[in-house]
């Protein structure tokens, strides 16, 4: 009898404990983000703009297209434009040898592929863990950043679908 009443104890001060931490995180607002790599570093998109997540396949190049489109991909049936943002971020085009995924993404009425290198991983952030882009940005890539956060020690620079996509849309 002794044993069951400690025992019981132990659970009930787990359950509190459990309550506690429930009740302190429905507080705390949360943004999803899908985490990758591009040549030099980590991004991210918000989950909410994110489809699909594939492995680089054959690209089907298309003629008199712009460079940022490197070609399209079947998806079940469905034809996809795969773009390299790197030309958006000012950085050196990857071309397709160096990726091994491809984000489906959504945003301004324009769904596309997106190349990248690898996809690192998908986690809920404190919304007030994304700091406002760096003054310091340069203005090609600061008008696609929603801001900056941290994983594993390293910087992540959070882009904005949308606004990536409204350019190629207008190009």
């Amino acid at each position: 009898m002794l044993k069951k009443k400690k025992s019981q104890e132990i659970l009930e001060i787990v359950e509190a404990k459990q309550n506690e931490t429930a009740i302190a995180d429905v507080n705390v607002v949360s943004i999803k983000l899908v985490i990758f790599t591009l040549q030099n570093g980590y991004y991210a998109f918000g989950r909410e703009s994110i489809k699909e997540i594939l492995p680089t396949g054959k690209i089907n190049a298309v003629p008199g297209v712009p460079d940022y489109i490197l070609g399209v991909i079947n998806v079940r049936g469905d034809i996809e434009s795969v773009i390299d943002i790197n030309g958006f971020l000012g950085l050196p085009e990857q071309g397709a040898g160096s990726s091994k995924n491809i984000i489906i993404a959504e945003g301004a009425g324009v769904r596309s592929g997106v190349l990248v290198n690898t996809v690192e991983d998908v986690m809920d952030f404190p919304e007030d863990s994304i700091q406002p882009p760096l003054t310091s940005l340069n203005d090609k890539i600061k008008q696609f950043v929603i801001g900056e956060t941290e994983y594993k020690g390293k910087s992540v620079t959070v882009l904005n679908a949308k606004e990536i996509f409204k350019n190629i849309s207008t190009n």
